[in-house]
């Protein structure tokens, strides 16, 4: 007695491979610019919070000496902490930020006019 066996399809075909890649690659390339661009929105953030922390510890530091400080180096470590990635210039009758002389910070500038850090063009501001 010879029985035909049928066999079962065993793993997936080369096209059914092809077809899965194929839609994981329109899909990557739908979302690695949005993740690119959330990157960059919260590294900006984070650096206008920073920027604001200076000025509330210029405040601090006025308190204390009765005077602003000239730069955020003077507030270092007593009034904020030592990791800042920017080094900040200060009025001496306002104690707002001036402008910044050096720059850490990746893809984002500091404004003058607006007063906060924007969307820069990559290159390092020092």
């Amino acid at each position: 007695m010879n029985r035909i066996v049928k066999e079962t399809q065993k793993g997936f075909t080369l096209i059914e491979l092809l077809i899965v890649i194929a839609i994981l690659g329109a899909l990557a390339s739908i979302a690695v610019p949005l993740v690119s661009n959330f990157l960059q929105v919260a590294n900006r953030t984070a650096a206008n919070t920073e920027a604001a922390n200076v000025e509330t510890a210029a405040l601090s530091y006025l308190a204390d000496k009765n005077e602003f400080p000239s730069d955020s180096t003077l507030l270092l470590p007593d009034y904020i902490s030592n990791d800042l990635k920017a080094r900040y210039s200060l009025d001496g009758l306002s104690g707002r930020i001036e402008e910044v002389t050096v720059n850490n910070w990746e893809n984002v500038i500091w404004d003058k006019s607006e007063h906060q850090w924007i969307k820069g063009n990559g290159i390092s501001q020092e």
